[in-house]
C-alpha cells in the first residue's frame, strides 16, 4: 500500500528529526564520558542550533578526538570540523 504524499512527508520529517536528536545525544555522551568535569551546557546550546545532519556527524567525529571541550567549541564556531585525526595518519 502506498502512503499519501503528506504521510510520506511526515515520516521523512520525523525520521530526520530523530536522527538529528540521536546525533546530538551521541556527541553529548562522548564529551561527557571524555570530560566528566566539564560544564557542557554551552555545547548543548550550540548543538541545538545545528540542523544539518552531516555537520553533526562531523562534530561527532571531532568529539571523539578533541583535546578539550574548548577546542571542540572553537571548531564548531569556526566550522572547522575537518581537522587532523591521529586515526588517519
Amino acid at each position: 500500500m502506498q502512503e499519501s504524499p503528506f504521510i510520506e512527508h511526515l515520516i521523512q520529517k520525523y525520521s530526520e528529526q530523530g536522527a538529528r536528536e540521536n546525533s546530538i545525544n551521541n556527541i553529548q555522551s562522548v564529551l561527557t564520558e571524555r570530560f566528566p568535569q566539564s560544564d557542557l551546557q554551552s555545547v548543548a546550546q550550540a548543538l541545538e542550533s545545528i540542523l544539518d545532519l552531516e555537520h553533526l556527524t562531523e562534530l561527532h567525529r571531532r568529539a571523539v578526538h578533541t583535546p578539550s571541550v574548548e577546542d571542540f567549541l572553537q571548531a564548531k564556531r569556526s566550522g572547522n570540523v575537518n581537522w587532523y585525526s591521529p586515526l588517519l595518519s
